[in-house]
């Protein structure tokens, strides 16, 4: 009998090995924030994104506004930033005005010490990394503010939000075929312009939707889904019929509902600000975009660059192998003797004069998948 719970015990020992030695890391939306290739929240990168956004609002009429927003700052901080920002465009604007004026050389230099000195003390970079305040209309006080306080109340933001980059599955297990690009696109033929805060997607119907993260649904309408994980990030999944209800509890990939149509719209916001949703997956946004842009002729996108965005947060980021993503412009294409130029893409057929070549079935953006899908 003793042999016999020895034994039992040996083998559950043994079954426990392989769960404990191949758990799964905990990511945190400060890991995603990495992947895009910006700076950690955490690492009081919360201030330095305040502080760029307090410097493009400086000696316009918004700074006392936005100022009066942030009371967690501290108006100590606000003080020492405001002194040190008056000491950057002073020197300046007198290192401007003498190099204009063709002052003595010896003067200009003297003057560029002191701009350089006041420009070190500033401590905002100038050249920043992919930042969610690139996307902030310049003229939007109010979202201006929103993502402030979003970016203050993240700061210290644990939740576990699943797993990231590369060997992140999508929303679907269909390929993905982009059919309305995040952002800015414009039509060849038919000259309209059209802004998409989302990416979309064509797809069967009745496809099964996942969630992309770990997270609860705030809102639940008959055509749409909203999941917000931790304070961060919230994901729209528009076009499907939902299967969740609101305040439910998501997992990262349960499935939230089924496609209603042939195209399905995802709207990923981070820190109140709508980015591409294709950033989640490190490199392979690029692929996904270059199977898109050597369609058929329609429209053009702006230039998006993805060159910064990382494929894993794992050890390999501490011994310096992280894989980087090419550096891949969409809107241009390189043939083999470097030359670049622009090129035309698949639009959508209500927006463009093209006819309608969706086309869905197997395509190579499937087999992108295949290998974090199965």
């Amino acid at each position: 009998m003793i042999k016999l719970k020895q034994t039992f015990f040996i083998l559950v020992f043994i079954l426990l090995i392989p769960v404990n030695s191949y758990a799964s890391a905990s990511y945190t939306t400060d890991d995603l924030r990495v992947l895009m290739g910006m700076h950690k929240l955490s690492e009081d990168g919360s201030m330095l994104e305040i502080k760029r956004l307090l410097s493009t609002c400086y000696k316009e009429k918004e700074w006392n506004e936005l100022v009066s927003h942030l009371g967690e700052v501290g108006d100590e901080k606000i003080k020492e930033f405001k002194e040190k920002e008056d000491a950057w465009y002073n020197a300046k604007d007198i290192l401007e005005s003498n190099f204009v004026s063709n002052k003595p050389i010896k003067t200009i230099l003297n003057n560029y010490v002191e701009y350089q000195t006041a420009a070190s003390l500033r401590g905002v970079e100038s050249n920043e990394s992919y930042s969610d305040l690139s996307l902030i209309d310049e003229e939007d006080i109010e979202a201006k503010i929103a993502y402030a306080n979003s970016l203050l109340e993240a700061a210290d933001d644990s939740t576990d939000i699943g797993i990231i980059g590369y060997k992140m599955k999508t929303f679907t297990k269909a390929g993905l075929l982009i059919s309305v690009p995040f952002g800015s696109s414009y039509s060849v033929d038919s000259g309209k312009q059209q802004h998409n805060k989302g990416l979309t997607i064509a797809i069967k119907q009745k496809n099964k939707i996942y969630s992309q993260f770990n997270g609860i649904v705030t809102a639940v309408t008959d055509n749409s889904v909203t999941v917000r994980t931790g304070k961060s990030i919230e994901i729209e999944y528009i076009g499907i019929r939902p299967s969740v209800v609101k305040k439910q509890i998501v997992k990262q990939y349960n499935s939230i509902g089924k496609t209603k149509t042939k195209s399905i719209t995802i709207k990923f916001k981070l820190n109140t600000v709508y980015a591409d949703p294709l950033l989640l997956y490190g490199s392979r946004s690029g692929k996904w975009y270059e199977q898109w842009e050597n369609s058929n002729p329609g429209c053009t996108i702006e230039k998006r660059d993805y060159s910064e965005l990382g494929d894993s947060i794992t050890a390999d980021i501490t011994a310096g192998d992280t894989k980087k993503a090419p550096d891949f412009k969409a809107g241009t294409i390189t043939d083999k003797d470097g030359k670049t130029e622009q090129i035309t893409i698949q639009g959508d057929n209500n927006y463009t004069d093209t006819p309608d070549n969706i086309v869905i079935e197997k395509t190579p953006s499937e087999s992108i998948d295949k290998e974090n899908n199965d």
